[in-house]
């Protein structure tokens, strides 16, 4: 069985929107898409399933969902909010995670989280492997310096929309940025000795994702 990914979610979501707008075309069936489709409250919609298949704390993709459904289903609105209630009592405790640098001591990967609002952490491990940054109308400043690179390629994805990520990086380790900007950017601004010994292509950075009216930086100061 295929396993679900933020990837899959979204590939499906555009082969339903293609399906259906397809179908309003050639008069198959009469589908308001761009009520649907192309708006704001769509994109909530869109994002809340993202953060669901994508981050370990589900709250932040079952609000985004929630407000979402009941901005575009008004009628609806009762019921989501029940279901969210439902949510909040069974959601198990022993799964709430908060991370700090004290628990990032026995983690190769780091995953943070920034939503209308700022976290500042340290990750001084060995062998880091990437992880996940989200920044929604937020922002992060991540240090790097004291860990080492894992072996091999590892990758760092990105999430910024309205929001900022930095990156606090050694200049001798190798770095790929590949983020998408949209009204956004991306850029590595280290200071690089002349003296710096680099590392070699066997432990490379990629950083890679999306960023929508908004940024980062990557250095080392």
């Amino acid at each position: 069985m295929k396993k679900i990914t933020p990837k899959f979610i979204i590939g499906l979501l555009f082969l339903l929107a293609g399906t259906l707008i397809l179908m309003d075309k050639q008069e198959i069936i009469q589908f308001n898409y761009y009520h649907y489709f192309v708006t704001w409250k769509s994109f909530l919609l869109i994002l809340g399933i993202y953060l669901l298949f994508s981050i370990s704390e589900k709250i932040w993709g079952v609000l985004f969902f929630a407000l979402g459904l009941i901005l575009i289903f008004p009628s609806f609105s009762p019921i989501v909010i029940i279901l969210i209630g439902v949510f909040l009592l069974m959601k198990p405790k022993n799964t709430e995670k908060v991370f700090n640098k004290h628990e990032y001591r026995n983690n190769t990967e780091i995953e943070d989280i920034a939503i209308f609002g700022g976290n500042q952490k340290i990750f001084p491990n060995k062998n880091f492997s990437g992880g996940k940054l989200i920044s929604i109308f937020g922002g992060s400043e991540i240090d790097l310096r004291n860990a080492t690179l894992n072996e091999g390629i590892n990758y760092l994805n990105c999430l910024i929309i309205f929001g900022g990520s930095s990156i606090l990086i050694p200049s001798e380790w190798n770095i790929q940025l590949e983020i998408i900007p949209i009204f956004g950017g991306f850029a590595d601004k280290r200071m690089k000795s002349p003296n710096a010994k680099f590392n070699n292509n066997d432990k490379t950075l990629v950083i890679k994702g999306v960023a929508i009216f908004g940024g980062g930086e990557v250095k080392n100061y």
